[in-house]
Formats: structure tokens, sequence, C-alpha cells
């Protein structure tokens, strides 16, 4: 079988596509750390490591997805169609590459300062647990002279 050939254009609709699952991700993970679902937070980390590897994958590679489906030649009249209609294609596939990155990267840093005050609050906890008295004062032992006779 010989090698296909992957259309650079399927290429980035893959990465598009990709980084919108990735933006849901991370969507999800910011309201995971805001209701302080651990199980939930951990469960989008995963899903976003395999999302990153897939991207990076994507990228790395000549082709990362199945083979161009081309349209057959009748439609268009002239070679001047052909590569007008493939550059509308590619600056709309370009353009929401750059919308869905640049939300990608405001969501970042939306979950970083997230992250930055669950951290700052644990500190705090910890702060107040280690300067604070102990409020809870131990029972006085029990005589094993009334455990024994069953006062207890």
């Amino acid at each position: 079988m010989s090698p296909v050939c992957y259309s650079p254009d399927l290429r980035r609709e893959r990465r598009t596509n990709l980084l919108r699952q990735l933006v849901v991700s991370l969507e999800h993970a910011c309201e995971a750390v805001r209701t302080s679902d651990v199980r939930a937070l951990k469960a989008e980390v995963a899903s976003q490591r395999a999302l990153c590897g897939a991207i990076a994958e994507c990228i790395g590679e000549s082709g990362c997805v199945g083979p161009v489906s081309a349209k057959p030649a009748e439609q268009f009249r002239s070679w001047a169609a052909v590569k007008a209609n493939a550059s509308a294609r590619t600056n709309t596939i370009e353009g929401q590459l750059e919308e869905i990155e640049l939300r990608v990267a405001q969501l970042n840093q939306e979950y970083a300062a997230l992250l930055r005050r669950a951290r700052r609050t644990v500190d705090i906890f910890c702060r107040l647990l280690v300067q604070s008295p102990i409020t809870y004062s131990p029972p006085a032992p029990v005589p094993v002279r009334a455990r024994a006779e069953g006062r207890i």
C-alpha cells in the first residue's frame, strides 16, 4: 500500500478540533477548582494531558489525520478558482485556530490564578492551625479498675 498524503488543511482542522476539546476541558477544570471537586479535577488533568499529547503529535507529524477526500476536479472551472477556494478555506481555518489558541491562553491564565488562590487558601489554613492552640483537650484517662468493674 502506498503512503497516504495528508492535507495541511486537515492537519489544521484536526488541531483546531483538539484545541476546542482542550478549551472545554480547561473550563471544566476551572469549575472543579472553584468547587473543590478533586475527582473531577484529576479527570480533567488526565484529559488535558492526553489532548496536549495529541496536539503535539499533530504539530510534529507530517500528517495526523486520515487521507484527503478530494472533490471532483469538474467542480472547479479554472486553476484560479481552485486556488481561491483553498486560500479562503485556509484563511478560515487559520482564523478559527488563532481564536481558539487565544481562548486556550486565556483559560490557562484563569486556571493558574485559581490554582494560586487555592494554594494561598491552603497556606492560610496551615498557618492558622500551626499558630492556634489546641481547642480540644483529650478526655481524662479512665482507671483500669473502673473499666474492669463495668462502670464505663
